[in-house]
């Protein structure tokens, strides 16, 4: 059987976890990678646009250049791929970006001395519904598991404002550096990081910035249901996991995970994990404030307003998953 890899060795498991943004993609990416025989580093930043950096496709996608070339009458070698240019065109662009995806993770698994893996785990948090169809396209060809995450909206909202704030309060972060509207804007920031939560106001302190909150719950809506459509006609291997459940008991919820990707066949005989050891880790233990990792705080924060607008929006989706 020709193996699905084209670099790392043969039987190499891949796994992406993916969800809106601000729903825990990063915080499972992290618990996921202190399993034994899994390489999980951040995200490869492989298809999904944001803040206009480059992507891996986006650096690899000249087509015209590459018509040109398989066109050219005095190359000996491109007869076979003239009858049907565009197909083979498109075939050729999958492969080399599937070879540099993995030259990647080849050079950072070897210098990093980390050979004895068997899954390799990408953190791809997905910031267009375009981005899926990308996906498919090419990572096909392994057969990945996409472990799913989702977070109630009402909290990704609250965490999405904290994130953007925290973008304009910090500077010289690799992010984009959102500017403020005014000086009054400024320091209402500011208090969103100094003043304790009895002093902060919905009015004052959340969701200043226009349609901000709806374009939050619309991404949220889109995205999670364009996986859900996806996964479903594509017959992807899928794992779902829900944000609020992870939080309760991390350790059951990795356990589950681990027997659904079949770790275990991978490791020895009853060898034991340790959960708590992986969730108290300081790059996996999350802190539970408003600010960072918590559940439920919406209820502080959104006003009757608010609901009704996430209601309006995300209601069905959230009824699929089972927040309403």
């Amino acid at each position: 059987m020709k193996s699905r890899t084209i670099l790392l060795k043969e039987g190499t498991e891949f796994g992406f976890v993916i969800g809106s943004m601000k729903s825990g993609t990063t915080w499972l990416m992290k618990a996921l990678g202190r399993l034994p025989r899994v390489v999980a580093h951040g995200e490869m930043h492989a298809l999904e646009i944001l803040n206009d950096f480059p992507t891996l496709q986006s650096t690899l996608e000249d087509a015209s250049e590459l018509n040109k070339w398989l066109q050219m009458p005095n190359n000996g070698w491109n007869q076979p791929f003239r009858n049907d240019l565009d197909t083979y065109c498109a075939e050729m662009r999958r492969d080399i970006f599937r070879y540099t995806y993995e030259r990647v993770l080849q050079r950072f698994i070897l210098e990093n001395n980390l050979t004895n893996y068997i899954f390799v785990i990408d953190k791809n948090p997905i910031h267009t519904i375009e981005y899926y169809h990308n996906f498919i396209e090419y990572f096909h060809p392994y057969n990945p598991f996409l472990i799913h995450i989702i977070r109630d909206p009402r909290d990704v909202a609250i965490s999405s404002w904290y994130h953007f704030r925290n973008l304009q309060h910090t500077p010289n972060q690799s992010f984009i550096h959102p500017t403020f509207e005014n000086k009054e804007d400024e320091q209402r920031c500011a208090e969103l990081f100094s003043m304790p939560e009895s002093e902060l106001s919905r009015e004052t302190h959340f969701f200043t910035k226009p349609h901000f909150l709806r374009d939050v719950l619309n991404s949220w809506a889109n995205v999670n249901s364009a996986i859900i459509q996806n996964t479903a006609s594509n017959e992807t291997r899928y794992i779902r996991v829900k944000y609020e459940k992870l939080l309760e008991d991390g350790a059951q919820e990795l356990a589950t995970i681990i027997s659904q990707i079949g770790l275990e066949k991978h490791l020895p005989k009853n060898a034991l994990i340790d959960f708590d050891a992986i969730f108290s880790h300081p790059s996996v233990k999350r802190p539970r404030t408003f600010r960072r990792g918590t559940s439920g705080q919406w209820k502080k924060w959104l006003n009757d307003g608010d609901q009704d607008l996430c209601m309006e929006l995300c209601g069905e989706t959230m009824k699929n998953f089972d927040y309403l």
